[in-house]
C-alpha cells in the first residue's frame, strides 16, 4: 500500500511539474511572442537586442539592424480582406524565420532576433556577419523571398519588400537610434522604387551651404536654422541614404 502511495505521489508531482512548465511557457509566449505570426514582439526584441549589442564584436564582424515593410500591403487588405492579409503576414513570418538564422552560434539557443513591430513592419538583427558581401547576400535573399508570389486562400502574384539597413556601431550606438536609422533607410528604399534594400549612412558628402555660390554664403542660414534631410543614391537594387541639410 505504501509503495502504491509513493508511486502515485511521484507521478502526481511529475504531472504538476509538467503542467506548471506548460503554463510558464504559455505565459512567456503571451509576453514575448506576437500572437499572429509567432515571431518575437517589439518588447522582447528590444530587450534581447539591447543585451546583444553589448556583446557583439564589431571589429571582427558586421552587425546590422534591418527594417522590413511589405510593399502595398494596404492594397492587399483592401482587395482581398483582412483574413488574407493576416495569412500573408503569417506566410512572410514563416519564410523569414526559415531563411534567417534564429539560433545563437555559441549557446545554440533560440533568440529573439526577428520580430513583428506593428502591422506589416518587421525588424531583425543580423550579427556575426563576416563581410559586407555576405550581408548583401542575405539582404538579396530576403528581398527575393516572394519572387514567385504568395499562395494563401487567394493567389497573390506579386509581393515585394522595402528594406532599410543600419550598421552598428557605424550608424548609431544605441538601439533606439539604430532602429530610427533603419526605418529612414526603409522609406528611402520604398520611395526609390520599392522591391529593394537601402543602407543608411550618417556621413554626408555635401551640405547645401557647400553648394551655394560664394557670394551667397554670407546670407545663408547658420547651422542652427538647418534641419536634416536625406537624399538617395541608387546603384542597381542597392540604395544608399545620404544626409544633407536644409531650412
Amino acid at each position: 500500500m505504501s509503495l502504491v502511495c509513493h508511486t502515485s505521489a511521484y507521478y502526481y508531482t511529475k504531472a504538476v511539474s509538467y503542467i506548471q512548465r506548460l503554463y510558464k511557457e504559455g505565459i512567456e509566449d503571451l509576453a514575448y511572442r506576437d500572437q499572429l505570426t509567432g515571431l518575437a514582439n517589439r518588447w522582447s526584441f528590444e530587450r534581447w537586442a539591447t543585451e546583444k549589442l553589448a556583446t557583439v564584436d564589431s571589429e571582427r564582424s558586421l552587425t546590422a539592424l534591418v527594417f522590413l515593410d511589405i510593399d502595398d500591403f494596404k492594397g492587399i487588405n483592401d482587395s482581398y480582406g483582412h483574413d488574407v492579409g493576416d495569412s500573408v503576414l503569417q506566410h512572410f513570418a514563416n519564410r523569414l524565420s526559415n531563411n534567417i538564422r534564429t539560433r545563437d552560434r555559441k549557446s545554440h539557443e533560440y533568440d529573439y532576433s526577428i520580430a513583428r513591430f506593428a502591422g506589416d513592419e518587421f525588424v531583425l538583427m543580423l550579427y556575426d556577419v563576416p563581410t559586407r558581401k555576405d550581408l548583401d547576400g542575405i539582404l538579396d535573399r530576403i528581398c527575393g523571398l516572394f519572387e514567385s508570389g504568395c499562395q494563401t486562400n487567394e493567389r497573390i502574384k506579386e509581393l515585394t519588400l522595402s528594406v532599410g539597413v543600419a550598421l552598428y556601431p557605424q550608424d548609431a550606438q544605441e538601439l533606439h537610434e539604430l532602429t530610427r536609422c533603419a526605418d529612414k533607410a526603409m522609406y528611402v528604399a520604398k520611395h526609390s522604387g520599392k522591391n529593394r534594400y537601402a543602407y543608411y549612412h550618417d556621413n554626408p558628402v555635401s551640405t547645401l551651404i557647400e553648394e551655394l555660390p560664394t557670394s551667397l554664403v554670407s546670407s545663408a542660414p547658420d547651422s542652427s536654422e538647418l534641419e536634416d534631410c536625406f537624399e538617395a543614391q541608387v546603384e542597381g537594387n542597392n540604395v544608399t541614404l545620404l544626409k544633407t541639410r536644409q531650412r
